[in-house]
């Protein structure tokens, strides 16, 4: 009853998702009670409302597979899966703060994994720390290359590639044009750094110059020192690598300094959000329209596939059998502006996300196959029980 009270109070303070919930649970789906209810059995959802990178807009297709596992009696036997959400805010500090909150949690005692954190820079201190606590940790949001160390993160798995292979795509296009002077913009994050040290190692055994330029943010995610001395005189390729206000900020200063196409052409990121030149631009001294003068030729490169880019009569491999169609259609009729944190669209990783949810339950359904077929394996998880009695069950799972 009182996840229900829980989950009926808050939604008066997410009306919008302008406001964040911060350090405050949200549990979804409601947990049922009463004699025939399912036992309930909860994760950690860690994403990110607000900051340098918006990863909340793809929960719409996490809330789709999480009520299409609760529907499926094959799934998760005698058992209810659902989720407690914090708020990261693509913030390292913010995410350590979530974790632990999550953690140390005295209501909800146990989580049996982490789905997050939202962005590269929040997921990698949780990460970095979560298997300390035998925690699992899947992400559908994060692609740093950093991610592949299985030494700092043994326990970490994601859906989407690494940025590296962002990387790749950059310097094929540099190849194909045969660009021999290219200019770097980078912001000063692992995501981005590790990434482009990849391109620098390509480009340079290709003999093709570069120069580089580490953008350092400052409060309220301001570059310092941004100047037209940031972009590199001899140079008419700009690739940029950074979270939305970098973006926001470069293209900006770009149009000041009239770097326009065709003399100038430049690379940005593909997974920013919809709109995202429009998101405060005025405060750098530009309009919309102008920032658009500069991105109309700008290219991107895009992970492949998303569910947008696939056929939609193609259905999908989970017990869910919908097609790609009506999945996309579900997911922004049933799913978008829905209780209980009323995301007000959806971004192309939902579908990625909606994988991750699905990756997570059936890892977790193997573990509870495994733990009632073999009674050595299930004495073994009792010896981290005190005073335990009777077969070790997977809701009696301890940090």
């Amino acid at each position: 009853m009182w996840g229900n009270l829980l989950l009926v109070s808050l939604l008066s303070l997410l009306a919008s998702n302008a406001a964040s919930p911060g350090l405050v649970d949200v549990i979804y789906p409601p947990v049922e009670n009463g004699p025939d209810a399912r036992t309930p059995l909860y994760f950690s959802l860690i994403q990110s409302f607000s900051g340098q990178y918006v990863s909340v807009y793809s929960l719409p297709g996490l809330h789709m597979a999480l009520d299409f596992i609760n529907q499926d009696n094959t799934l998760l036997p005698g058992y209810s899966l659902h989720y407690v959400f914090t708020d990261a805010e693509c913030d390292r500090k913010e995410a350590l703060n979530a974790f632990h909150h999550q953690v140390f949690d005295k209501v909800i005692t146990n989580k049996l994994g982490v789905i997050g954190s939202g962005c590269s820079v929040s997921t990698e201190p949780t990460a970095a720390i979560s298997h300390y606590y035998n925690l699992v940790q899947v992400s559908c949001i994060a692609s740093s290359p950093a991610f592949r160390n299985r030494v700092l993160f043994p326990r970490y798995f994601q859906i989407l590639p690494t940025d590296a292979s962002q990387a790749n795509a950059f310097y094929a296009m540099i190849r194909h044009y045969n660009w021999r002077r290219v200019a770097l913009i980078v912001q000063d994050e692992n995501l981005f750094t590790a990434a482009i040290d990849e391109l620098k190692e390509d480009l340079f055994n290709d003999g093709v110059e570069f120069t580089e330029e580490t953008l350092v943010i400052v409060e309220d995610d301001i570059i310092e020192g941004l100047s037209k001395d940031t972009f590199d005189d001899d140079s008419r390729i700009f690739i940029v690598a950074g979270y939305e206000p970098v973006g926001r900020q470069i293209m900006c200063e770009a149009y000041k300094n009239s770097l326009l196409y065709p003399r100038y052409l430049f690379f940005t990121i593909s997974w920013y959000n919809a709109g995202w030149w429009r998101d405060g631009v005025e405060q750098y001294g530009c309009t919309p329209e102008q920032m658009e003068q500069v991105l109309e030729h700008t290219l991107t490169i895009v992970f492949l596939p998303s569910a947008r880019y696939l056929d939609p009569s193609l259905t999908t491999d989970t017990k869910a059998n919908l097609t790609i169609g009506e999945y996309l259609r579900r997911e922004s009729e049933d799913y978008v502006n829905s209780a209980p944190l009323n995301i007000s669209k959806v971004d192309e990783f939902s579908s990625d996300c909606y994988d991750g949810m699905y990756a997570f339950t059936y890892a977790l359904n193997n573990t509870i196959n495994d733990l009632n077929a073999n009674m050595t394996l299930n004495d073994m998880a009792n010896n981290y029980v005190d005073n335990a009695t009777g077969p070790f069950r997977i809701e009696s799972f301890s940090y």
